[in-house]
């Protein structure tokens, strides 16, 4: 084999390799704004490359069109596995990237055949090696950049076309979507059998004998590729039209709650006005009823008009009409069915959330409580609060079942036909309104629907609402951002909290001690804020108490630290009286100073912890010397007592 066609055949291997690095990241891309994270989409285009590399340099023992299958396959193995959910449209994504792979190839391959034919193997050049292999290289790489160009075209219309990304997929609506696909590729297969038949038979090249076929092929490729295109663009027009479908449906079931609320404000209102026509006859009846001495009747009297005012006097106060109609609606419905129902809802009035659309949230949200809940001592709860410019509505009842999420963040629902998931729909298009969104997680016999909405001005994407939200808890209590437990944030409601004793566990008290020992050795006494573990001593110890503790706990464990590190600072000293910090001391100083003898002699006077009596010794003492506030009577071998 001579140079010039070693180089040739290292030429064509090459750009294939470029063609497959080409389309393995192309594949990536494609799948990318369908996937939780950039990592996953790299992993695609990674598998698929390697997939392909190697089938396409191992002997070859199977097709292309097998063994790009193959890589298609493992890549869309690759999505599986990282993400269950939506399977089906990771369905779509493998056949219409298989598909357009194909076909945006094909049609670089026949713009490059044509370029090819006429400048590399013209009869102008013929015999001329080298130049002839100067422009095939130039042809390689006009197919290379044709590749880039059709494939990229091809994959940035389809996922800009592709707006519904985050919905979920059925098989209707796969087998709608990828029909144009599996037509193309089917139609490539088709002129790619009679293209190497005829040349079998023949020993010609079809497109050399008859020249149209070339460009046929390539229009079909073209129109496929639109096909595919055009399809995935009806199929986002008719989500369009079925989300206001059920906006449509979201707005009459409002203003039909809304005719409800408002007829049952009405009715309010009219016993009120019923009640106040009739109370100067009361008042008359009762003055009556004193003047005549019956004082029986009139405490009768007085318990029937307490009953009247308490029937229409509304035992739930939100700040808005409608909504304390719909909780006592609630309320009622509740008590018939011997279910608890608890209400803390306030309806957060100096914001632009609108009472109406509340109504729907709740009454949705209210009516799955009614339907689901279960077990002993059923309960459904109601709170509220409002942090800045996120308004959190918390939803809490008992349930004895498992919810099942499948491949949803929300879980399947136990309703069939027209009904099916409308409820928790509405709720969370509501939410989205708001700049917010919902939640529904179970613990353990517990489920929790949380709904957060945007009330006010300051956040512009849902992203920005829920990420400031990984701040707060369930029930609005600020996290730590170092620890991640609430009850750490010093407010005027808790500051008291921060200047108290309280009893903490023994295991905190030694870990402190042994960590406060251990780092005044190996420091000698200097306090080193970059290599400290102290911190770790204090988390240990706010899991280990209740959240309205933490503030105290950490006041209390940190007032032994104080106590323990004077303790071995004063031993230290009656050994070399010269001592100071960092200067190095014998590490058996401390062996006989013990927690227990240290905690022995503190006394809590509720804010501090004092040192109030001798701690014993057995040894002698010989002398005394004022240290940090104490006097310190030092005993032979550094062992010490203070009062």
């Amino acid at each position: 084999m001579s140079l010039v066609e070693r180089c040739w055949m290292i030429t064509s291997k090459f750009s294939v390799i470029a063609i497959l690095i080409i389309t393995g990241i192309c594949f990536g891309v494609f799948v990318y704004p369908y996937m939780k994270k950039k990592r996953e989409a790299a992993l695609v285009s990674i598998v698929y490359i390697g997939i392909m590399s190697v089938l396409y340099l191992i002997p070859q023992q199977i097709g292309n069109f097998s063994a790009y299958m193959l890589g298609v396959v493992a890549a869309f193995l690759v999505m599986y596995v990282q993400d269950r959910r939506n399977i089906y449209q990771k369905i779509f994504l493998a056949v219409t990237f298989f598909s357009i792979r194909w076909l945006a190839v094909a049609m670089a391959d026949r713009l490059d055949d044509f370029i090819t034919k006429a400048l590399v193997f013209g009869n102008t050049i013929a015999g001329r090696q080298w130049l002839q292999y100067g422009l095939y290289v130039g042809t390689r790489i006009l197919d290379i950049v044709l590749c880039i160009v059709f494939l990229a075209v091809a994959i940035g219309l389809i996922n800009k076309a592709y707006v519904y990304k985050n919905d979920e997929m059925n098989v209707k609506e796969l087998v709608m979507l990828i029909i144009p696909s599996l037509v193309g590729v089917t139609g490539y297969g088709i002129l790619q059998y009679y293209l190497n038949i005829y040349e079998k038979d023949t020993g010609k090249s079809l497109t050399d004998t008859y020249g149209f076929y070339g460009a046929l092929s390539f229009v079909h490729y073209f129109i496929s590729i639109i096909a595919i295109l055009v399809m995935t663009t009806m199929f986002q027009n008719w989500k369009v039209a079925q989300e206001e479908q059920t906006g449509q449906e979201l707005v009459l079931n409002q203003v039909s709650d809304m005719k409800k609320h408002i007829g049952e404000v009405e009715k309010l209102y009219q016993d009120i006005r019923s009640l106040r026509h009739d109370m100067g006859n009361h008042i008359q009846m009762l003055e009556h009823l004193v003047a005549e001495n019956h004082m029986d009747d009139a405490a009768e009297y007085m318990e029937h008009l307490k009953k009247e005012w308490n029937e229409i006097s509304p035992e739930i106060k939100t700040g808005s009409p409608v909504i304390d109609v719909i909780l006592m609606e609630k309320l009622r419905e509740a008590k018939e069915k011997q279910i608890r129902f608890i209400s803390d809802f306030h309806y957060p009035g100096d914001t632009k959330l609108n009472a109406f659309d509340l109504s729907v949230i709740l009454n949705n949200a209210l009516d799955n409580c009614m339907e689901n809940v279960s077990g002993e001592n059923p309960y459904i709860s109601i709170s509220s609060f409002r942090k800045n410019s996120i308004f959190m509505i918390t939803i809490k009842n008992r349930y004895e079942g498992e919810l099942n999420y499948k491949d949803s963040d929300l879980p399947e629902t136990t309703k069939f036909g027209k009904e099916h998931g409308i409820g928790l729909h509405n709720i969370r298009r509501v939410a989205r309104m708001y700049m917010g969104d919902i939640s529904l997680e179970q613990e353990n016999q517990e489920v929790i629907l949380s709904i957060m909405l945007g009330a006010g001005v300051g956040y512009t994407n849902p992203e920005a609402i829920k990420n400031l939200m990984k701040s707060y808890d369930k029930d609005g209590n600020y996290l730590d951002s170092v620890t991640g437990l609430a009850g750490l944030l010093v407010t005027d409601k808790n500051i008291a909290q921060k200047h108290k004793i309280i009893s903490i566990p023994e295991s905190s008290r030694e870990e402190m001690y042994e960590q406060t020992k251990r780092e005044f050795l190996q420091n000698n006494g200097i306090q080193n804020g970059d290599t400290t573990k102290r911190g770790d001593v204090y988390n240990n110890l706010y899991k280990k108490v209740s959240m309205k503790d933490r503030l105290a706990a950490g006041n209390t464990l940190q007032q032994y630290e104080t106590a323990y590190r004077q303790a071995f600072i004063a031993t230290v000293k009656a050994a070399d009286p010269e001592w100071k910090l960092g200067k190095p001391f014998s590490a058996d100083l401390l062996d006989n100073v013990s927690r227990e003898d240290i905690e022995k002699s503190l006394h809590n006077n509720g804010k501090n912890l004092v040192q109030r009596f001798i701690i014993k010794t057995i040894l002698p003492i010989y002398r005394k010397e004022q240290v940090n506030g104490f006097t310190m009577r030092y005993a032979q071998g550094g062992q010490w007592i203070c009062q």
